[in-house]
């Protein structure tokens, strides 16, 4: 049987950097839990492919890679990179991530993302530059 390692570089592999949504109902198990992909838990092989959908909608050429990973039981946590290029620019996009994933079986049925959105989107052309800076000084975005 594969390690967490292995299986999560599996996912990353398939889902993203193949865009597979296949993958997705292959190894999420009907009641995993998504959390940090947004204000909802995203539970399930369904919601997630909504979520992937939308992502894929924003960039491809996604590469990502596991900077650094750490397994305990059925858990992993991981530190990762991701890149791509943006669908509208051309231009290339890259953030970092961590995740805490639990794998039974091969299969991922809980996980906590966070995903550094704020740096992403604005990479994007999505939010204005310097949007982080602006919000920690309390001035907003408006």
């Amino acid at each position: 049987m594969a390690g967490h390692r292995e299986v999560l570089e599996t996912w990353y592999r398939k889902v993203w950097m193949e865009e597979d949504a296949d993958t997705i109902d292959a190894m999420l198990v009907s009641d995993t839990k998504a959390r940090g992909l947004g204000a909802q838990v995203h539970v399930g092989p369904t919601e997630f492919r909504i979520f992937h959908q939308n992502i894929l909608k924003l960039v491809s050429d996604i590469d990502v890679q596991i900077d650094k990973s750490m397994e305990e039981g059925d858990w992993i946590s991981a530190l990762f990179t991701f890149r791509a290029t943006c669908r509208k620019s051309g231009k290339p996009v890259a953030s970092t991530g961590t995740v805490f994933i639990k794998i039974i079986d091969g299969k991922l049925v809980d996980a906590y993302n966070h995903f550094d959105f704020m740096d992403f989107y604005e990479q994007l052309g999505l939010v204005p530059e310097g949007a982080f800076e602006k919000c920690l000084l309390g001035d907003g975005l408006a």
